[in-house]
């Protein structure tokens, strides 16, 4: 993202939606949308290799085909950076854009920038004028035939070449804030996506340039060889996506041939089909810290059998589970609109729950606090808020009650602001033994899947080898 300065909008309580995040999603994104990626491997590719992704401490969803798996205006506020230039229909993409959420923010590449690099992943050409986006599917113009020129330029980039493209951005790239609507249409002539003749074209000054490196130069470098890996990455896979559109289009006029010669029972035609590309791998993708965090906590509810379950801010999909065998409360201080038997849905705030003293005997709160005080989620800032929130948990919690509790673990206690706190083992141990709380069970959820998946009491070597790895705590309340 080039213009991260011109998200002026969003709000403190906003539910915010972030499309083809990579490597480097928003810190104010609560949801990430994914096209469905073929293996785990391509996965972290398209992450940049990233030891810890960013993405592992957010839900990510991932979609199929044209439409987004959300309710109309299910978001506040969305953002998508650089990936209209990917989508084959634009028009249809924005449709949904806008069908989710009321607002947001879309950045993209112009055709000046297309023009000198040519990148095979870009199948349209994207560009803004008088609050209309304009575009233009690739294959309709001629620029591939400056394919060898625009090779030349592909190399610099290789070679980190920046300075260029960080000079002239505000040409390269358009980037703005909408509400409500967007208009889009399909064009067939390359003026409408450039700017106008006799323009003036003003480089950023170098001394400007300087300031910003000097500010943000961390963040920028970032970002921007994140976006810069992500699109040379997916040049070089793009002949596989070429081999796949081919097996398709035979498996399509095989399948077709069958059924001229089979019963007819459902209408087949080229305007109905629903291209799923990436479902050929050996093995299906997951986050380990939230499929083997809740299948722990699960299986620990199911064991206890409480009346009821109380779960504070958990992954939504745990409480949703559950709720068929077990009665579950979910609090949460940006309650769902969620209508399922056995499950009901309140508001909550982690500093003053709505309980009584030694109220809830069976009561969860997983993947949660290590965010508290961070000022991630719109929460204040607070160095203390986590220790706050356990304080809190252990008050309602009663006497013989049991506490699951999950947070990122690791060999070393560390805050990476302001995405999450990680601690150590005995951090959080000491913490909830000090109030009162005796450990039933400690689980780990290693990082790398060599070291296992739910490895019950760790050996210390194994948690020596841990950076982010996910910790599952089992307390119970022996005294007041």
């Amino acid at each position: 993202m080039f213009f991260e300065d011109r998200i002026k909008n969003i709000l403190p309580e906003d539910k915010v939606l972030e499309i083809g995040p990579g490597a480097n999603p928003h810190p104010r994104a609560d949801v990430l949308l994914e096209k469905k990626f073929q293996s785990e491997d391509e996965f972290y590719e398209q992450r940049g290799k990233t030891i810890i992704p960013e993405p592992l401490s957010k839900p990510i969803i991932y979609y199929e085909g044209n439409y987004f798996p959300f309710k109309d205006k299910e978001f506040d506020y969305v953002i998508c950076s650089h990936v209209l230039e990917h989508v084959e229909d634009v028009d249809l993409f924005i449709k949904e854009i806008t069908r989710v959420s009321k607002r947001g923010y879309l950045e993209f590449p112009t055709i000046y920038y297309d023009y000198l690099y040519n990148f095979d992943v870009h199948v349209s050409y994207v560009f803004l004028e008088n609050g209309i986006i304009y575009w233009m599917p690739k294959k309709d113009s001629s620029l591939n035939s400056f394919k060898p020129v625009q090779n030349f330029f592909y190399k610099t980039l290789e070679s980190e070449y920046f300075t260029f493209i960080n000079s002239y951005k505000n040409y390269f790239f358009q980037g703005f804030e909408w509400q409500n609507s967007i208009k889009s249409q399909k064009v067939g002539d390359l003026k409408a996506l450039c700017y106008p003749d006799g323009l003036n074209i003003n480089p950023i000054q170098e001394k400007q340039v300087e300031t910003k490196r000097q500010t943000y130069s961390f963040l920028i470098k970032k970002r921007f060889k994140s976006i810069i890996k992500k699109v040379l990455l997916a040049n070089r896979t793009s002949e596989k996506s070429k081999d796949k559109n081919l097996t398709f289009k035979t498996d399509f006029e095989e399948f077709k041939k069958i059924a001229n010669t089979s019963i007819k029972r459902f209408q087949l035609s080229d305007e109905d089909i629903y291209p799923c590309l990436n479902d050929t791998s050996d093995t299906t993708y997951f986050d380990r810290h939230y499929l083997y965090h809740t299948a722990w906590a699960a299986r620990l509810v199911a064991k206890i059998k409480p009346a009821v379950h109380v779960d504070i801010s958990s992954y939504l999909y745990f409480s949703t589970i559950v709720s068929a065998f077990i009665p579950v409360e979910f609090y949460d201080i940006r309650p769902s609109n969620i209508n399922l038997p056995g499950l009901k849905v309140n508001h909550a705030d982690l500093y003053n729950l709505p309980f009584e003293n030694n109220s809830i005997h069976s009561l969860s709160c997983m993947h949660v606090v290590e965010h508290i005080g961070l000022g991630r989620y719109g929460d204040p800032i607070d160095y203390d808020g986590d220790l706050k929130a356990i304080s809190e948990l252990v008050r309602v919690l009663s006497i013989d009650g049991n506490l699951l509790f999950v947070v990122p673990v690791g060999k070393n206690s560390i805050i990476q602001f302001n995405a999450h706190r990680i601690y150590t083992k005995e951090q959080i141990i000491n913490n909830f033994i000090n109030l009162g709380l005796s450990l039933k069970e400690f689980v780990l959820i290693p990082e790398i899947e060599d070291d296992g998946d739910l490895v019950t009491n760790p050996s210390s070597q194994t948690i020596e080898k841990q950076r982010y790895a996910c910790g599952c705590f089992w307390f119970k309340k022996e005294i007041e």
